[in-house]
């Protein structure tokens, strides 16, 4: 009962979200995941959602998810109150009230976020607007979330190169990393770079969703799994569309061929 709740907070029923909001709801004690929808986008409404998150019984929540950016505010909140939260699928910035706008912000300036991270097993990583940055955060989750075992890996800028978040001379790594999923980067160059932070051996997931340049990668993961063939249940592509992608379809074809044979498969063109 009650176990996933998923709202937008909007008071489509004022005694619903009253009931919701009461301290004597009965439903609090039931909810372990939790998806605010698009409720961000509206103060009142992410008040809301803070308010129904500090009503929780403390270190209820494992999930939680949000259409749009939370403010840091409610995501400090989120993990002072829920200090075992595991999944974490959302993005998150500063609320500029004297601008008038959001700032994207790095967890790394955050005090507060190191300990109350270390549950962590399924994270959203959106890559920042500078390289410099995007290197800093990437090492930074890698340190902080030692128990990471899902990754997305995610940009808004279509074509991206993935070198963006990896810093050349890396220190830490995903140690038992079993799937992970990259969005909207071009992999070429950085191929290398991003396997030498995995335990290749351990993925059991891999999606590439509107990734260019793919070739290289799937050829140095192949190296990387020629001692030991891995262990994948779930292997899919999306190609970009407007992305001539004969030479992509055969190094997946080859992989597959050479190492895997996935319970589940996808290939096709990726419409934004």
């Amino acid at each position: 009962m009650w176990e996933t709740l998923d709202t937008d907070f909007r008071p489509s029923s004022t005694r619903l979200l009253s009931d919701l909001l009461s301290p004597q709801s009965s439903i609090h004690a039931h909810v372990r995941e939790m998806d605010i929808l698009d409720a961000a986008k509206d103060p009142v409404r992410e008040n809301r959602a803070q308010m129904f998150i500090s009503m929780l019984p403390s270190d209820r929540l494992t999930t939680f998810m949000s259409d749009e950016k939370i403010s840091t505010t409610t995501l400090h909140l989120l993990l002072k109150c829920h200090q075992k939260i595991e999944y974490l699928w959302t993005r998150f910035v500063d609320r500029d009230e004297e601008r008038f706008g959001d700032v994207d912000v790095s967890l790394k300036t955050r005090p507060w976020a190191p300990p109350l991270l270390s549950h962590v097993i399924g994270f959203n990583f959106y890559m920042p607007a500078t390289s410099d940055q995007g290197a800093k955060d990437f090492e930074f989750i890698s340190c902080v979330m030692p128990r990471l075992q899902n990754l997305d890996i995610i940009t808004d800028q279509m074509g991206r190169n993935i070198n963006h978040c990896l810093s050349e001379h890396h220190e830490s790594r995903f140690a038992n990393l079993n799937s992970l999923s990259v969005q909207n980067l071009s992999l070429g160059n950085g191929s290398k770079n991003l396997i030498g932070r995995l335990e290749p051996i351990k993925l059991k997931r891999l999606e590439l969703w509107a990734c260019s340049d793919i070739g290289p990668f799937l050829s140095e993961l192949s190296k990387a799994l020629t001692d030991t063939p891995g262990q994948f249940t779930k292997f899919q592509i999306k190609y970009p569309e407007d992305e001539l992608v004969e030479e992509s379809q055969s190094a997946t074809v080859n992989f597959l061929e050479q190492f895997f044979r996935p319970s589940t498969l996808g290939t096709g063109h990726w419409r934004p």
